[in-house]
C-alpha cells in the first residue's frame, strides 16, 4: 500500500509549468512544419549556399543552433535531421557530417534559454522566485554556447574536410541559385504567419523578464499555441 504522503510529495514534485511548455512549443513545431515553415526555410538556404558543403553546414548548424533555443531536442532533431538528409540527397553529397553537425547543435543549441530542454525548464523554474529570469538565463548561457558552436564548427571542419571542402562545380551552382523557395508552397500567408506567430514567441519569453510582469513562460508558450490554431489556414 503507498502512502499518503508519498502521492503528496509526489505531486509536489509535478512540474505544471515544465509540462505545458513542452506541450505548447511540440504544437507550435507542428503547425510551423505543416505551415511549410521549415522546408522553405532549407530551400532558401541550398538556394543561398548554393550547394556549397561548407556554406552549407555552417548554415543547417547556425538553422539548429537557432531552433534548437525555443524548442526541445527531441523536436529539433526529428525535424532538421530528416531535412538534412533530404538536402544532402538532393546535392548527392555524404549526408553523415551533416546529420551529426545538426544532432551536436540540437544540444548546444538547447542550453542559452530556459525553455528548451526539460533541466533547463524544471531548473530555471525551482530559481524563479531568486531573481532568475530569461534575459539572466540567456546571458549567463549564450556566450558558453556560442564558443562550444565556434569548437564544434572547427572540429567538423578538421575531421571531416574531405566532405566539407569537396568543390562543387559551376554548373550546378547556378542550377541551385535559380531554385525558388516558393515552389510547393500552398499557402504563402503560412510562411508569413509562422514567421510572426515564433516572432511573438521569442518577444513573450523575453517580455516575461520585466520586472512586475504577470504573464509567466508557460502562459506564453499556450498563448502562442492558442494564436497558432486560429492563425495558421492547415487544413
Amino acid at each position: 500500500m503507498v502512502p499518503h504522503n508519498f502521492l503528496e510529495a509526489l505531486a509536489k514534485t509535478v512540474n505544471v509549468e515544465a509540462i505545458v511548455i513542452i506541450f505548447s512549443v511540440s504544437i507550435i513545431v507542428a503547425m510551423t512544419k505543416g505551415a511549410g515553415f521549415f522546408d522553405f526555410i532549407s530551400l532558401s538556404m541550398v538556394k543561398l549556399t548554393k550547394g556549397d558543403p561548407k556554406k552549407l553546414i555552417v548554415s543547417l548548424g547556425a538553422l539548429t543552433f537557432f531552433v534548437s533555443m525555443f524548442f526541445d531536442n527531441l523536436s529539433a532533431i526529428i525535424l532538421l535531421g530528416s531535412l538534412t538528409v533530404v538536402i544532402c540527397k538532393q546535392l548527392e553529397i555524404n549526408p553523415k557530417p551533416f546529420v551529426l553537425f545538426v544532432g551536436i547543435n540540437t544540444i548546444i543549441g538547447g542550453l542559452p534559454t530556459p525553455v528548451s530542454s526539460l533541466p533547463n525548464i524544471i531548473f530555471f523554474n525551482l530559481y524563479a522566485g531568486e531573481g532568475m529570469n530569461f534575459i539572466r538565463f540567456m546571458a549567463y548561457m549564450l556566450p558558453i554556447a556560442i564558443i562550444f558552436f565556434g569548437l564544434a564548427t572547427g572540429f567538423f571542419f578538421l575531421i571531416y574536410k574531405k566532405e566539407i571542402f569537396k568543390e562543387v562545380p559551376e554548373e550546378k551552382k547556378k542550377q541551385l541559385g535559380r531554385i525558388n523557395p516558393w515552389n510547393g508552397i500552398e499557402n504563402r500567408m503560412n510562411i508569413w504567419k509562422s514567421v510572426i506567430l515564433l516572432g511573438i514567441l521569442f518577444v513573450g519569453f523575453l517580455l516575461t523578464s520585466i520586472k512586475g510582469n504577470p504573464i509567466d513562460v508557460a502562459l506564453v508558450s499556450l498563448i502562442t499555441t492558442i494564436m497558432g490554431f486560429f492563425c495558421l489556414e492547415l487544413i
